[in-house]
């Protein structure tokens, strides 16, 4: 069971991953989240 999901963990974890570093480089610059993770957050309000 491991050997099927690792593949699928890894792939999901370098996303999330590209994603946080993203965002930190633009919270960085502006002092703001992107708009991105604006969208995020305001869809997991909901």
């Amino acid at each position: 069971m491991g050997i099927l999901l690792g593949g699928m963990f890894k792939k999901n974890l370098n996303n999330v991953i590209d994603s946080v570093l993203d965002d930190l480089k633009i919270f960085a610059k502006i002092g703001e989240p992107s708009d991105q993770k604006k969208a995020r957050m305001k869809k997991l309000a909901a």
